[in-house]
């Protein structure tokens, strides 16, 4: 079984060989955000954050304003973005 995490541009497709996956029985699952219930796993893990006992510090790569989100989607199309918080 293969669970594939994370994707890549909308223009990218994946090959993989038929007989290898289906004579065999093999599985290939997609998994979006770790598969998670949003409105039982957000409260909880806001809950850990306002405790200290999780550090979000380390994902953000950048701040912004709000004015600078159109600059900050231009820069993710480009493939230069990384995780920018929008501090408004």
């Amino acid at each position: 079984r293969t669970t594939v995490v994370g994707i890549g541009p909308v223009t990218e497709e994946v090959r993989f060989n038929a007989l290898e996956l289906f004579h065999w029985g093999r599985t290939l699952s997609g998994c979006v955000y770790g598969n998670s219930d949003p409105a039982a796993d957000v409260p909880v893990l806001g809950e850990h954050v306002r405790a200290g006992r999780l550090d979000l510090s380390a994902l953000v790569t950048e701040r912004i304003a709000l004015d600078a989100v159109p600059d900050a989607f231009a820069a993710m199309r480009a493939g230069k973005g990384a995780r920018a918080l929008v501090v408004f």
